[in-house]
């Protein structure tokens, strides 16, 4: 949430709720969502931090990050997959103002036979509070957001870390992948 005052802007919120911003800031984004993502929510945007004399501020909290879903039979990462929250700005200027909160993380869906991941390329990390100045307090960090891997086989890691089935879907049983 926005604050005011010089106080931080609150993060945004996803699998864990964002950071409330500093001083009296603006509340943390709530945790949102379900681990096995048959709902995907985008990451929450931080807030704006505040400033202590009415002074126009352009310490704004950063986006959060988006979604993502690829259901094929085998998926091989190799380039990386981000759906990262941005961090809020740091506080500029002459006046007593807060940082931005930082966006909470996105998700990612990925529904195959055969998945490969590499190692920690697909991410859903959450941006930090932008800095306060002039005594301005920093905005609060975003949560984290959510990975998902369904797959009769995969390889690999992912951060955070995925909520996953492997091996226990009904078309690896039968070897009717319908995707």
């Amino acid at each position: 949430g926005q604050a005011g005052g010089g106080n931080g802007g609150g993060g945004g919120g996803h699998a864990v709720a964002g950071t409330s911003g500093g001083g009296t800031g603006g509340t943390g984004g709530s945790s949102v969502g379900i681990a096995d993502l048959t709902t995907m929510v985008f990451g929450g945007g931080g807030g704006t931090g505040g400033c202590s004399n009415g002074t126009p501020n352009n310490n704004s909290g950063g986006p959060g990050g988006g979604n993502v879903l690829i259901f094929a039979k085998n998926i091989v990462v190799n380039g990386g997959i981000a759906v990262n929250g941005v961090s809020g700005l740091d506080a500029g200027g002459v006046a007593t103002l807060g940082g931005g909160g930082g966006g909470g993380g996105g998700s990612v869906l990925l529904k195959g036979q055969t998945i490969t991941l590499g190692t920690n390329i697909i991410t859903a990390s959450a941006g930090n509070g932008g800095a306060g100045i002039n005594g301005g307090a920093s905005g609060g960090a975003g949560g984290i957001g959510r990975i998902r891997v369904e797959a009769c086989s995969r390889t690999g890691t992912t951060s955070p870390a995925a909520s996953e089935v492997v091996g226990g879907n009904d078309w690896c049983i039968t070897g009717g992948f319908i995707y």
